[in-house]
């Protein structure tokens, strides 16, 4: 059993909200540093792209179905109720929260 499972799904939430929001400002510190170096210069690896790395690791090995809960919900946002058409509201929670333990546990494994 995950050290998640007994959190509540309004904490699972900030905590990936939190690391969407890390996420979209780590990148765009790397890519801001990417344009500052000359073309000729090597990027050094740096707690930015580390972050940024362990995110999207963790994002590759969820399934299709847990992937679509992550990006709906935390990274792209699709829209809201996006999800309506397709589950009922406790399967919704259900899966959401499912889909967060998840990536916190393949997140926070890497470290």
């Amino acid at each position: 059993m995950s050290k998640y499972s007994r959190s509540t799904l309004t904490t699972l939430s900030k905590r990936m909200q939190l690391i969407a929001k890390t996420y979209f400002a780590s990148r765009k510190r790397t890519q801001l540093e990417e344009r500052l170096f000359d073309s000729n210069d090597k990027h050094e690896k740096n707690k930015y792209d580390t972050y940024t790395e362990r995110v999207e690791n963790a994002y590759k090995k969820l399934d299709s179905l847990e992937r679509l809960f992550i990006n709906n919900e935390f990274f792209y946002q699709e829209y809201a109720f996006w999800w309506i058409e397709r589950f009922s509201k406790n399967t919704y929670y259900r899966y959401k929260k499912k889909a967060i333990i998840h990536f916190l546990v393949l997140f926070y494994e890497e470290e």
